[in-house]
């Protein structure tokens, strides 16, 4: 048997004794990825991935795979290292790895219901990090993918150490102290397995301990700027506990703390003590996912009934009222809908709908019908508790008419209908806001005027002008913040230049910057009506428009269908098939990746992993550049929207468009850009009748003004943009009939 220890150092074991591996990092790396994966790899993808361009990447491949043969194939179990021309791929043949059983674990469902020697052994066998020591910052990709599976690591790790504490906890608490120490020391930010610590603590006699996690929890989340009301709470709960005790020794002590401490947890284990004794009514005819759900729920503090069908539920209904009912769809005779619909049309209680259909019509369906949240089966069962947290503090917020913030904003964003940062707090950082269409004119931050316009669903969607002249109109890309861009040393220069012989039209697209970040719609076809909103609100009639990354495809689909207004396409760093549509699995999976790492650890207070996305976009900037761009990240959009945008830009498709685009178009892209390959932006070019192509000599994705490629786009642009002298009277060219489908 071979075992590969993937969690901690790179490791290679057999009989029992860990095998010489080669020195080269990136070796290592490359059996680490083909273990990691799972799957063949292109050699292509595989040299692209670590090494340089100017070093001979196959043969370095080659060298390294002669090495790998040497220590993981073995004679009786055959090759583990498969090559042919094209492809190279691991094959397990009795080989054990820990990341794998780590895995295998922590997507059970229910976790909880895993024998606990099992969970016990996969626990010990993680011994640090997802191939800790082995960063390759020279190589963006790798070190992007390490860092989204080394995120990813760490949840499975959470999981199967929450459901150790969890099942050790009753009866074997010291054991229970060991995996909750490990627990906490993962992320030391999570206020209630902090508090579960305490809790663990207080039970087996250690005050000490218990009162030092108090004060380490609150002075890290206070420091970090989250919520410690319960940990406060558990705090001066044993200070209280402490001052109090009577003479009856240690024992007295113990019992004393545990009657303060545990019933305190128990309320506040999902960390809001308004949870408490909160009624909800889970349904579904799976009788024993109902019978875990409804007990870990109660370890959490809800009242819980449970019920097989509709009629079950109107029994338990009419015995009393629920706050939320956790509503199965797929029940026999009637189903879930059937039922909310019913529900509904009597006023009942909220719902949370649970469901194994994870298709986009029936979440819609299910959240039209006025469920509070949809989620898909299998789930996890603390994902499961704080959507009902969230459902039921919404509902709370609904009836007491109260106003409520989106977390993770630090200035708080108004979410009574529009969720974007309020006016007060983006004027308390500076930014002077204005507007459209209310009392009261715009008002100019140094030489920019933001306004706001409702696109055709209700969407409030910030937009800025700035300079004067004719017209340029900037279609949105990701990650812009209006304020943010025109102080940023990454953006200013654009700003600058593209201002200083034209009236520049820019905005933040739905979900991002200064506009609204809560749109259920975030389809290609709602991005496009934001750009139209945004004309139409500006008075724009006849205008070129510069096109950057994604915006080139929205630059273009606008061209196509209304070329009667648009006189010329500037497009920089762009392509028609995002991500997804390139018929590349590598580079789908290095996406996905970064899709990983948005979810995970985009709102950490911890840039190094925001740090990876901008060493791709400005790999050559400088430290004061990485800094704005970094901070961009943070403050452009919320994690769940970053992955939302990543998603929907990944279906972009409008090759079918670009034969019917009839502007003079000019195409520009860097050689080296690592966002937006460089054959992307070639074949954009080949696609558009006339169109003209720029290589650029340079690796950014951001054009920086220190790099010689920014001199030689502003060469090209400029007489490109001023030979545009068609005035607004000029014949209209007729638009195309049809309805766009990118």
């Amino acid at each position: 048997m071979l075992t590969i220890r993937l969690l901690g150092e790179v490791s290679v074991i057999r009989g029992g004794e860990a095998l010489a591996l080669p020195p080269s990092k990136k070796t290592r790396a490359l059996l680490a990825y083909l273990v990691a994966t799972g799957r063949p790899q292109s050699r292509e993808r595989l040299c692209r991935l670590l090494w340089e361009v100017p070093d001979d990447p196959r043969g370095a491949l080659r060298w390294s795979l002669s090495k790998l043969r040497a220590v993981v194939d073995d004679p009786g179990d055959g090759a583990r290292i498969l090559a042919d021309r094209d492809t190279v791929r691991f094959v397990p043949n009795g080989v054990a790895c820990d990341l794998h059983a780590l895995r295998a674990a922590a997507v059970a469902r229910p976790i909880e219901a895993l024998p606990v020697e099992h969970l016990r052994a996969v626990a010990e066998a993680v011994n640090g990090d997802f191939l800790e020591g082995l960063d390759l910052p020279t190589q963006p990709e790798f070190q992007a993918w390490c860092v989204a599976e080394r995120e990813e690591a760490r949840r499975h790790h959470a999981a199967v150490l929450g459901a150790l504490v969890a099942r050790l906890a009753p009866d074997a608490p010291e054991e229970a102290l060991v995996h909750s120490r490990r627990l906490v020391a993962l992320d030391a930010f999570d206020e209630q397995e902090r508090a579960g610590l305490v809790e663990l603590l207080a039970r087996t006699g250690r005050r000490e301990e218990a009162e030092q996690h108090v004060e380490a929890g609150l002075s890290a989340l206070r420091e970090a700027g989250l919520p410690a009301a319960e940990l406060s709470r558990v705090g001066r709960q044993l200070r209280a506990a402490r001052a109090n005790r009577g003479s009856g020794g240690a024992g007295g002590e113990v019992g004393e703390l545990e009657a303060v401490v545990r019933p305190a947890l128990a309320v506040t284990a999902g960390s809001d003590a308004a949870m408490a004794g909160r009624r909800i009514v889970v349904v579904d005819d799976e009788l024993e996912l109902g019978r875990i759900v409804a007990e870990y729920l109660e370890r959490h503090g809800f009242s819980v009934r449970t019920a097989a069908s509709g009629a079950a539920l109107d029994a338990v209904l009419a015995s009393g009222s629920a706050d939320l009912v956790v509503l199965d769809v797929n029940l026999p005779g009637e189903d879930g809908f059937a039922i909310a619909r019913r529900l509904r049309a009597r006023g009942g209680p909220p719902m949370l709908f649970l469901s194994a259909a994870a298709e986009v019509v029936d979440r819609v369906v299910g959240l039209e019908l006025g469920a509070e949240d949809y989620l898909t089966k299998p789930f996890d069962l603390r994902e499961l508790r704080a959507r009902i947290q969230a459902a039921l503090r919404r509902t709370e917020v609904v009836s007491t008419g109260s106003d409520r913030t989106v977390p993770g904003l630090s200035d708080g964003v108004s979410v009574g209908g529009d969720a974007r940062p309020s006016v007060a707090a983006s004027e308390a950082r500076g930014f002077r806001l204005a507007k459209n269409g209310g009392t009261g004119g715009p008002r100019t931050k140094q030489g920019q005027e933001v306004r706001f316009c409702r696109s055709a669903d209700g969407v409030q969607i910030a937009y800025a002008t700035s300079g004067a002249g004719p017209p340029l109109l900037k279609p949105a890309n990701w990650m812009t913040h209006l304020e943010h861009d025109w102080e940023s040393p990454v953006w200013r220069h654009w700003l600058r230049e593209l201002s200083r012989n034209h009236r520049l039209i820019r905005y933040d697209e739905r979900c991002n910057g200064l506009s609204d970040w809560h749109a259920e719609d975030l389809s290609f076809d709602a991005c496009e009506r934001d750009l139209e909103a945004v004309i139409e609100a500006a008075n724009l009639q006849r205008f070129p428009m510069l096109g950057i990354s994604q915006g080139c495809a929205f630059a273009v689909a606008y061209a196509v269908q209304h070329p009667e207004r648009v006189s010329r396409l500037v497009l920089y760093g762009g392509y028609a098939r995002g991500w997804a549509k390139r018929g590349d699995a590598a580079q789908a999976d290095t996406r996905a990746a970064f899709g990983t790492l948005m979810q995970h650890g985009w709102g950490v207070d911890n840039p190094a992993s925001r740090q990876l996305f901008t060493s791709l976009f400005v790999p050559d900037g400088t430290s004061e550049q990485a800094q704005w761009f970094n901070e961009l990240q943070r403050v452009s959009a919320s994690p769940e929207n970053a992955f939302r945008l990543h998603e929907v830009f990944g279906q972009v498709q409008i090759e079918a468009l670009l034969p019917r685009v009839r502007v003079p178009t000019l195409v520009l892209h860097c050689v080296g850009d690592s966002v937006v390959p460089f054959e992307e932006g070639r074949r954009l070019a080949r696609g558009i009748p006339g169109a003209r192509f720029v290589q650029l000599e340079g690796r950014n994705h951001i054009l920086l003004e220190e790099e010689p490629a920014w001199e030689r786009f502003l060469a090209e642009v400029r007489p490109f943009l001023e030979a545009d002298v068609a005035p607004n009277h000029e014949k209209a060219v007729e638009p195309v009939a049809g309805e766009l489908r990118p």
